[in-house]
């Protein structure tokens, strides 16, 4: 079993007038013919990922999965926390793309762990950022035309890289009225441009109007570029969830021996997925919150 917390070569290649990514390709076939199970976290290229790697006749399943679980879990401890309510908090989509990869699993497991009073099934009650690239320099530009007055805005993205984009889309809610603005992406990648310095972007990060950037470990600095990792852990805007025992609970359904005696989900990835596995039903143990650093101007709200 082959587990990815996260995909290399997910994002696409430069070249903005186009989703193909062939790096995304030649790395998954230089993985799938040594593995029969595959579990990717949250790619970039959902579609493309699985069907790559279910081409090796080997390859039994890939599943990629979401966070959302993990995610739940750390807003409502925000929550029970008073520091953000659910009676004011507003979802908004990042842009067109966030709607392919928010699913209804997504927000199955989000509303259902969160106690938020939404129905999954309806894919219409978050509002959305109209992001447009341009197809020459890769910018975005970002209009946003609800009214967020006193509203606590929550986004999710697969990833941040630039920040440019959630930095943008921040500024906007603000003036729209919002109270807090809270960003939500499974992998960190704090992507600096050619000629800036490697903690750039958390710089860049750490003097935005987003209020909290919750990544998780799925990414991992410590080792490779030192310097991030310092700069992550001295921000008081990004936080870090712990994915290890989520991520452990899907490879351990997909290997679990079926019996008759056992509850129909405990072998389920889908079950885990949508926050309705056994496991989750009494107290959150595949999942923990990270507390809020020192100097997090979340702290300011409660």
């Amino acid at each position: 079993t082959l587990l990815l917390p996260y995909m290399t070569y997910g994002r696409s290649d430069a070249n903005f007038g186009s989703r193909t990514t062939p790096a995304l390709i030649d790395t998954i076939e230089g993985y799938r013919d040594f593995c029969d199970n595959v579990i990717v976290a949250d790619p970039h290229n959902q579609n493309l990922t699985k069907s790559t790697f279910e081409a090796a006749q080997n390859v039994k399943s890939c599943d990629t999965v979401h966070l959302a679980y993990s995610f739940a879990t750390q807003l409502n401890s925000l929550f029970d926390q008073r520091i953000i309510s659910r009676k004011n908090i507003l979802f908004t989509h990042a842009d067109a793309g966030s709607r392919t990869r928010i699913t209804e699993s997504f927000r199955a497991a989000l509303y259902r762990t969160a106690s938020i009073n939404l129905n999954p099934e309806k894919k219409n009650e978050w509002a959305q950022a109209d992001a447009d690239r341009s197809h020459t320099t890769g910018e975005k530009d970002i209009k946003i035309d609800n009214d967020f007055t006193d509203k606590d805005v929550v986004l999710f993205e697969d990833m941040i890289a630039s920040g440019g984009t959630a930095c943008k889309i921040a500024k906007k809610l603000k003036e729209r009225g919002a109270r807090s603005v809270i960003l939500f992406a499974t992998s960190g990648l704090f992507t600096p441009s050619k000629n800036a310095t490697k903690t750039s972007i958390i710089d860049k990060i750490n003097n935005s109007e987003l209020d909290a950037v919750f990544i998780t470990d799925t990414y991992d600095y410590h080792k490779t570029h030192p310097s991030i990792s310092r700069a992550i852990e001295k921000s008081p805007i990004i936080h870090v969830i712990k994915t290890g025992p989520f991520l452990a609970s899907l490879v351990n359904a997909i290997h679990m021996q079926v019996t008759s005696d056992m509850d129909r989900d405990e072998n389920s990835i889908s079950a885990i997925l949508r926050g309705t596995h056994p496991s989750q039903k009494n107290g959150n143990s595949l999942a923990k919150p990270t507390p809020l650093k020192q100097g997090s101007p979340l702290l300011t709200l409660g």
